[in-house]
């Protein structure tokens, strides 16, 4: 198998698409699009026995799929602050992280994201939701009988063997 890289000069936007790479496999040529990772962080939030997860509204992308919410970090904007800050827009509550759990890439047809998952527990606030269609307080057993975002299954596996665990 050969890389060859392709520079082009016009027509291509390269804000979206920073490089074009043409793999050639045997017979089978195949071109990929190599997009910028997007930061993205996500909370899973614990409340007693049970976990918040949110469904995608259909005026988001992966409409009707469920998630811990969270959302794209700023600019120079840590992956803490952008969780907390995330949380307070989406569901008008504010939150507390307790501890960091480990980082997972995922690359979907249309996107490249690198999620970073947060345990966290409410310290104020009502939820109201902004952007999700629904939310619930599930039980950590029922998790996996939720249709996922498949850029968070590597999350609840994560997360289902640590609270298993403990």
């Amino acid at each position: 198998m050969a890389d060859v890289s392709v520079n082009a000069k016009n027509n291509i936007d390269f804000k979206k698409y920073r490089k074009l790479f043409i793999k050639i496999n045997k017979r089978i040529c195949r071109i990929y699009v190599l997009r910028p990772m997007i930061k993205v962080s996500c909370a899973i939030i614990e409340r007693k026995d049970r976990v918040l997860v949110c469904k995608r509204s259909d005026k988001m992308d992966l409409a009707g799929k469920w998630e811990f919410p969270g959302g794209k970090l700023r600019e120079d904007e840590s992956a803490e602050a952008s969780i907390v800050r995330e949380i307070r827009e989406e569901l008008s509550i504010d939150i507390e992280v307790i501890e960091k759990l480990p980082v997972h890439q995922h690359t979907y047809s249309h996107k490249a994201i690198e999620l970073i998952p947060f345990r966290a527990k409410i310290i104020q606030g009502e939820i109201k939701l902004t952007e999700h269609s629904e939310f619930e307080w599930m039980d950590v057993e029922e998790l996996p009988l939720l249709e996922w975002a498949d850029a968070d299954v590597p999350i609840l596996i994560d997360y289902l063997s640590l609270i298993k665990s403990r």
